[in-house]
């Protein structure tokens, strides 16, 4: 049996036949598309296209099992502008398809739609890992830097352009990057 972990550093055990790609291998090809740089500075991060979470109310989403599709998946294009444009689902749902992929794999589903959305299009499992890390390791960052972002902006409206202390920081989040380079 071979064991998955996603980015919740949680190990998801799953069986799967050989020579098929794990469904959280997203595409090296696509990672940089579809991700923002780690260097990126904070001011072009906060502009970033990255997906919302899905509005629809809990009481509305679709079942699991809806996720799932027989069908094999749609071609990639280079560049899926898809992705970042359709909304992912909640947490709770992620969490969800990834403890039920490796069943959903057992029973011949070859495919993973956006069942909250009205889009058509069936994507590889891999996708189940790109909304795992756009809502654990991009979004919670994201609020924060806009929030800050929005602040500074409130702050120096009306003063001098720099001369002030929101001026200077203004300036520093157009050149140190988003994410914490370790």
């Amino acid at each position: 049996m071979d064991v998955i972990e996603l980015h919740d550093n949680v190990e998801h055990p799953g069986d799967y036949t050989s020579g098929t790609p794990m469904y959280s291998d997203i595409p090296e090809s696509l990672t940089a598309t579809l991700f923002p740089p780690s260097d990126l500075p904070i001011s072009a991060f906060v502009e970033f296209a990255i997906p919302s979470v899905t509005s629809t109310p809990q009481a509305s989403l679709p079942n699991i099992q809806q996720y799932f599709c027989m069908e094999p998946p749609h071609p990639i294009p280079a560049g899926h502008a898809l992705l970042s444009s359709l909304p992912i689902p909640t947490k709770s749902i992620i969490a969800a398809l990834i403890r039920m992929a490796p069943e959903a794999r057992g029973t011949g589903k070859c495919s993973v739609t956006y069942a909250h959305t009205d889009s058509p299009y069936r994507y590889p499992f891999w996708v189940i890992a790109f909304w795992d890390k756009v809502a654990k390791d991009i979004i919670p960052p994201l609020t924060k830097w806009q929030a800050a972002c929005h602040f500074v902006e409130q702050q120096s409206r009306g003063m001098e352009p720099g001369r002030s202390v929101a001026s200077v920081f203004q300036m520093q989040l157009s050149i140190l990057p988003w994410e914490d380079q370790k």
